[in-house]
């Protein structure tokens, strides 16, 4: 892919003798969104690990043109590649407000992008909770803070790791209602559980199972292939996405 703006060829990740992901290969092109489906233990979260050089790999990764772990993980969040980690980790002593002032470093100059303003109309429900200290909000409203914080850092590349994990089906239909805005602007790579939300989010996905990628597409086809996803997902995780 020519405008590619992430580039993953052959990449491994091993943790001792064990390999959690294999071979990946896997591209996100400006203006698009990609998933990454599979179940608990496919290497969702590392292939995201390594993509932001937290961990060591094998193969390619490239973010930009330039490789991953020449680059490193903070470089990469200056340069725009900003992840949403599982768990949200925000900072509990600190405010809505300051946790969202709190993506502003790694902006590093870049313009556009979203204020501070503009995630409080994309989460009304933040407004009367911007003086309220982040480890009082409940998980729905961390992982708005996390989302909005990621956002006000004005990403080239999103990256979102379980977006939908153990929140309500409400607060998982405002999170993405939000995410299908910033689409509009923004390209993302998603890590999900929740088929039913983040197909009707993405453009194409991939799904994994123990570290290899057996199942890609668009998300059309993906989602015309539930017998398929079933059996890699199982039936209560498909079940949960269309509750």
């Amino acid at each position: 892919m020519d405008d590619a703006m992430l580039e993953i060829r052959g990449a491994s990740v091993s943790y001792g003798a064990v390999r959690a992901v294999s071979d990946l290969d896997l591209t996100v092109g400006a203006g698009e969104v990609v998933a990454v489906l599979g179940a608990n233990g496919a290497g969702k979260t590392t292939t995201l690990r390594a993509i932001t050089a937290l961990v060591p790999y094998a193969g390619s990764i490239r973010f930009d043109g330039d490789e991953v772990s020449a680059v490193g993980t903070e470089e990469l969040a200056r340069r725009g590649l900003i992840h949403v980690p599982e768990g949200r980790h925000i900072f509990g002593s600190l405010s809505v407000h300051e946790n969202l002032l709190m993506g502003l470093p790694a902006r590093a100059g870049r313009t556009g992008g979203y204020t501070v303003d503009d995630v409080y109309d994309l989460f009304p429900p933040l407004v009367a909770l911007r003086n309220r200290s982040g480890w009082a909000l409940s998980g729905g409203e961390q992982q708005m803070v996390a989302v909005g914080r990621a956002l006000v850092a004005a990403p080239r590349l999103l990256l979102l790791d379980e977006p939908s994990l153990g929140l309500a089906p409400i607060v998982v239909a405002a999170v993405y209602r939000a995410l299908r805005e910033v689409a509009k602007t923004t390209p993302m790579l998603v890590v999900e559980q929740n088929t039913g939300a983040v197909l009707d989010l993405c453009d194409r996905g991939v799904v994994l199972a123990d570290g290899r990628q057996v199942v890609e597409g668009t998300a059309a086809e993906l989602g015309g292939r539930r017998d398929l996803l079933d059996s890699y997902l199982g039936q209560r995780v498909l079940d949960e996405a269309e509750a």
